[in-house]
């Protein structure tokens, strides 16, 4: 078995600010609400390290109150048809549901 290895340096940014992780070309990523309300994430290997980056950034952040990240086809980073997400760090406060 080939070994694999994921590493994500995380730039310095102020706390209210979120690295911009540009989705890389060929990226297939989307998620979808089944009729029985379970959420599937579904992706090829670029697409899937495209939002595991999203999630480790937003884990090492250091980061506000309320900063969150929005995954959403309209924004370019989900597949379109897609269900929207909104990744959020409970360390710093889960953003209100009207927030953007």
């Amino acid at each position: 078995m080939t070994r694999k290895e994921f590493r994500y340096v995380l730039p310095a940014l102020a706390p209210c600010e979120f690295p911009e992780i540009p989705r890389p070309n060929g990226a297939e990523l989307a998620v979808t609400v089944t009729q029985a309300g379970e959420v599937r994430i579904t992706g090829n290997s670029s697409g899937l390290l495209y939002l595991a980056r999203h999630l480790v950034a937003m884990g090492l952040h250091q980061g506000s109150s309320g900063l969150h990240v929005h995954l959403d086809p309209e924004l370019g980073n989900l597949d379109s048809g897609s269900s929207s997400v909104i990744v959020s760090n409970r360390d710093f406060g889960i953003p209100d549901k009207g927030d953007s």
